[in-house]
């Protein structure tokens, strides 16, 4: 199953915030978890839809 997930610049974007403010956020583990892909300099993160929206149902108090 390949699931939905968000790039920091669009989980940034979505939470209106910057990108630079994300990764303080990340340093400081209050963000949603995440999937790293690949080591060292080049590695990059995605954050999967489904903890974005628990994190934000447990976070930010949204309702559906």
């Amino acid at each position: 199953m390949n699931e939905k997930e968000l790039t920091p610049q669009e989980l940034a974007d979505r939470w209106g915030i910057t990108r630079v403010w994300l990764y303080t956020l990340k340093s400081r583990k209050q963000v949603p978890r995440y999937r790293t892909h690949g080591l060292g300099s080049k590695a990059r993160i995605t954050f999967p839809l489904s903890e974005v929206e628990k994190f934000e149902n447990q976070h930010f108090g949204l309702k559906e």
